[in-house]
Formats: structure tokens, sequence, C-alpha cells
């Protein structure tokens, strides 16, 4: 696979590259948080169905789902962008991309 795969929230930063186990985004902002997000790597070069843990801030976590499409999607170069589910009354939106 060519190319280094980074995830970035809306407005977030980005971690990791080429030679990390894992990849992280964080989230956009709401409600005065932000959460971050964490990816295997070996879920993206073999991509499954999978829901992933946010860090938790203000009190609370949130959960994010990356089907085979969407992991398969950035294994190519596409952009992905998902919601978080809803917690405490709010979500965030992570976008997801390779660089």
């Amino acid at each position: 696979m060519a190319g280094a795969l980074y995830l970035i929230g809306c407005g977030g930063s980005v971690t990791g590259g080429a030679n990390v186990s894992a990849v992280v985004a964080t989230s956009s902002e709401t409600n005065g948080h932000s959460h971050q997000c964490t990816v295997p790597r070996s879920d993206i070069r073999n991509p499954v169905n999978a829901t992933y843990r946010t860090t938790a801030a203000a009190g609370h976590d949130h959960m994010v789902v990356l089907s085979i499409a969407d992991l398969t999607n950035l294994s190519l170069g596409g952009v992905v962008t998902v919601s978080s589910t809803t917690t405490a009354n709010h979500r965030h939106d992570f976008r997801f991309r390779q660089s």
C-alpha cells in the first residue's frame, strides 16, 4: 500500500505515520470539547466492520463506526466523514483521509 494513512478530525490535529501501529483522529469540537479516536493499522490493512471507542472528555466518550467499505475507501486514498454516536445529547464528526 503506497502512502501513509492519516485520520483527521474536522479542525483537529494529525498524529501517525507509515511506521506507527495506529492512527489517531481528533474530532470536531462540540460543547467546548473534542475527542480522539484510535484505529489500529491492522484494521486498515485488513478491513473489517469495526466500532471504536473515543477518548473520554467532559465526563463521557462516544463510539465511531467504520465499515469495510469505509476502511477500503481510506486505503485507496478516499475521504470518509462519519459522526460518532450521540452521548450527553450531542455527537462529533470525524473526517478520515489518506495523506
